[in-house]
């Protein structure tokens, strides 16, 4: 569900965030952004790293990478991850 505009606004400035974005796709799809990090709910770990290597940011993705190997196998996840060199989960070598 899209943030409204103003209430990201408004906790950008409370903690001094240069930008403020309405939606996770937004916040991808800006150019000016090399680098993302994936805290979201594990069952969105898979699609939103995805979106972001295809958009050829870096992503530092919390763990798990994916809900289980199915998963991850059936994405590519990890095929895709390092074929961009792209992708680095914390605690993971």
């Amino acid at each position: 569900m899209p943030l409204k505009r103003s209430r990201s606004e408004a906790a950008a400035g409370m903690f001094e965030i240069l930008r403020a974005y309405e939606s996770y796709g937004e916040l991808v799809q800006d150019p000016e952004m090399e680098a993302i990090y994936n805290p979201l709910p594990n069952h969105l770990h898979v699609p939103w790293t995805l979106k972001a290597i295809a958009a050829g940011k870096h992503v530092l993705c919390e763990k798990p990478l994916s809900l289980n190997a199915e998963e991850a196998l059936r994405h590519k996840v990890c095929k895709r991850a390092k074929e961009e060199r792209r992708l680095k989960t914390p605690g993971v070598t």
